[in-house]
């Protein structure tokens, strides 16, 4: 007898409105798209295309200073991006039959893009200080980023005192770097994290059972990895692999969410590395 494999439903869902407020929410709409998020400083990115949207929908959509919210999963979606809609970031093309508006999203592109500073400090000032007046900038609208209470800090100090005048992601990049440290933006939220560290948060494990896609492939940093579309699998975070060739723990340092809601596209790809 053979029995029947239940094939879960593919869920996607996106929320679009103002910072903060409610919006407009897609739920049973034909959508498409990807998300591609990366551990470091780099905005994480989203291209969201919906289907057959009426003309005054569209016109909300195209309201300035919005926030795209993307979620997908089978039975119970997570969320695969949060961040800002970018100038001229919702095009709608025409084609008979199908009307297509494509939503185009970063997530703390604005304060990657425009946030300056102009910060100094006297002799003997710690670094924790620094850094954290540099990301309390980020959190004043209209950046309005949230900080991650579990960020870890050097604990260092500047005996000479530090100036700096320029691009905030400048002034925080050169300071951590240099002392083994890194920030990135996830879901509009800012992490400070040590070099050979993960993001705090569950570590999916993917396995043939739980939605590998074929055999991982080794690559000089780690491995890539193919996996059903899992909202687990998150850039700087944890993911544990296990195959019938392949085993090991690995940190996400680029993962790509590509999804479709009526059609074949539905994988994750994660470009993982070890743990140092």
């Amino acid at each position: 007898m053979v029995v029947a494999t239940q094939i879960q439903p593919r869920i996607v869902q996106a929320l679009v409105g103002p910072a903060g407020a409610p919006g407009l929410k897609f739920t049973a709409e034909y959508m498409t798209g990807s998300v591609k998020s990366y551990r470091g400083s780099k905005p994480n990115e989203a291209t969201l295309v919906i289907h057959n949207l009426s003309e005054s929908t569209i016109a909300q959509l195209e309201a300035p200073n919005q926030t795209l919210q993307i979620l997908a999963g089978e039975t119970t979606p997570g969320s695969i991006f949060l961040g800002d809609i970018t100038t001229r970031g919702v095009v709608t093309k025409n084609s008979q039959p199908e009307r297509t508006t494509t939503i185009t999203a970063k997530d703390g592109r604005r304060t990657y893009r425009d946030l300056q500073a102009s910060k100094s400090y006297p002799p003997n000032t710690p670094v924790a200080t620094v850094v954290q007046d540099l990301l309390t900038t980020a959190t004043l609208p209209p950046h309005n980023l949230a900080l991650n209470p579990s960020n870890v800090y050097p604990t260092d100090s500047f005996p000479a005192g530090w100036a700096f005048q320029g691009r905030w992601r400048q002034a925080l990049t050169e300071i951590l770097v240099n002392r083994g440290f890194y920030w990135t933006i996830q879901g509009k939220v800012l992490f400070v994290l040590q070099a050979g560290t993960v993001a705090p948060g569950n570590v999916p494990n993917v396995t043939p059972q739980t939605g590998l896609v074929g055999s991982p492939v080794r690559t000089k940093k780690g491995a890539n990895v193919v996996s059903v579309l899992n909202p687990g699998i998150v850039a700087g975070r944890g993911i544990q692999v296990a195959s019938q060739f392949f085993n090991g723990l690995y940190r996400a340092a680029t993962v790509t969410h590509q999804f479709d809601s009526d059609g074949v596209k539905w994988v994750t790809t994660a470009q993982c590395e070890v743990i140092a």
